[in-house]
Parts: C-alpha cells; structure tokens; sequence
C-alpha cells in the first residue's frame, strides 16, 4: 500500500529559520545515521522495530568512549 503525501507547510518565523540553520549545521544527518546502525536495523527500522538501531547506537557509543 503506498503512503499518503504528505503536505507541504511552510512557516518562516524567526524560531524556525533558526532552528533550521541549527539542524543544517549539525553533523545529525540519515546518512550518517545508517553509517551508524547499518542495513538490518534500517530494514528493521522499516517495519517499525527500533531495537536493533538502538542496539547498534549503543554499541557505537561504547566503542568510541
């Protein structure tokens, strides 16, 4: 079954052009992420179950200190 569009919503308050640069400019992105928790959690991701992506951060975090 195909998803639903999603709407397009544009709100250009000083707070959120500010948050946005926030965002843009943090090292948080979906590529990195799936660097992160690899190809089975992001398929797991995809059928809803969190644990293994929760598994692989952890696992991360432990590795680099």
């Amino acid at each position: 079954m195909p998803r639903p569009a999603i709407p397009s919503v544009t709100i250009a308050t000083p707070e959120v052009l500010a948050l946005r640069n926030d965002l843009e400019a943090a090292p948080f992105t979906l590529a990195s992420a799936l660097d992160v928790w690899g190809d089975a959690a992001g398929q797991a991701l995809h059928r809803g179950n969190r644990i293994p992506a929760r598994r692989a951060v952890a696992a991360a975090r432990t590795a680099d200190g």
